[in-house]
């Protein structure tokens, strides 16, 4: 199997976007317009010479020669995609990589752990619940203290949708700047990305009210061929809000072809909080790689 690798300018996008939705993990990270905005348009494609299996990777400049290949914000899952991926095609894929100062990236739980030695790799933890079931039988699946929880916030709180963007923003903004201190930079891509995505119909806000008006939680879901992502959002940790934000959307889906992707966590407390919803795990890898020794050791550990 032949790889090529085509510039950003090279792509078309009807083409590349039919790949990532129809392919066996459709991830809207991927789509072209998606890229467009978390890379800045600075990406490549790697692409077999049947034009069905396709990697992307975010890439910029460094001292204006050297590449580096990196993994976008608010971009959990990328890698290859296509149709039949196997560890062969995945290895093939990871060899025909560009030759930059170094690279790391994270593939998509379709893709296999390869057992090469070549360059370092991580399992990345995700958690998922598909949503073909009733949402009788889905909410079976919750733990009791969570069932108890959205009971009593659904007699406290008041959901629903919006689009306005701001408002999640500045609410995330409020409740978690201090900890988590999110760039300027950051803050207005994710602005960009819900407005586009709500202006493409592949994104939805979900608000919660408490009875004197209060904003308690704020949410902002991507959307994908058959995936409803956590992509962005919290609430006040007094109240239910999260929990019955969560529960009303996989209610509005439940019994669809869709699963619910709460975007893992590698904190403790809050992949608690996901497993409690009944879902399953799903990894998938990173990968960091540079020919100079050491440093892709450096870069994992960051």
């Amino acid at each position: 199997m032949a790889i090529n690798l085509l510039k950003r300018t090279e792509i078309d996008e009807d083409w590349w976007n039919g790949i990532i939705r129809q392919s066996d993990i459709p991830m809207p990270y991927a789509e072209s317009w998606y890229l467009d905005m978390t890379a800045a348009g600075q990406w490549i494609a790697l692409v077999d010479d049947e034009g069905e299996i396709v990697m992307p990777l975010a890439v910029k400049k460094r001292g204006g020669i050297l590449c580096q290949g990196y993994q976008p914000a608010f971009t959990q899952q990328l890698g290859v995609f296509g149709k039949g991926i196997d560890e062969d095609k995945v290895a093939q894929f990871i060899d025909s990589l560009p030759r930059c100062i170094v690279i790391s990236t994270h593939l998509n739980e379709g893709n296999p752990l390869l057992s090469s030695n070549k360059g370092i790799w991580r399992k990345q933890l995700n958690l998922i619940l598909n949503l073909e079931k009733d949402i009788n039988s889905l909410r079976s699946g919750f733990t009791k203290s969570l069932r108890k929880r959205i009971r009593r916030g659904r007699e406290e709180l008041r959901v629903i949708e919006s689009t306005e963007t701001q408002i999640v923003v500045d609410f995330f903004n409020k409740q978690m700047d201090a900890q988590l201190q999110i760039s300027d930079y950051n803050y207005q891509l994710i602005t960009n990305i819900i407005n586009t995505s709500i202006q493409r119909k592949q994104g939805r806000i979900w608000l919660a009210y408490d009875e004197q008006e209060m904003l308690q939680g704020a949410c902002f879901f991507l959307l994908g061929t058959n995936r409803i992502i956590n992509l962005f959002g919290t609430s006040d940790k007094g109240t239910n809000a999260m929990q019955v934000i969560l529960d009303e959307v996989i209610s509005e889906y439940a019994g669809q072809s869709y699963y619910f992707d709460f975007e893992g966590s590698e904190l403790p407390g809050v992949a608690s909080f996901f497993r409690s919803f009944g879902s399953e795990e799903r990894d998938y890898h990173r990968y960091d790689y540079s020919p100079i020794p050491g440093l892709a050791k450096w870069m994992h550990k960051r």
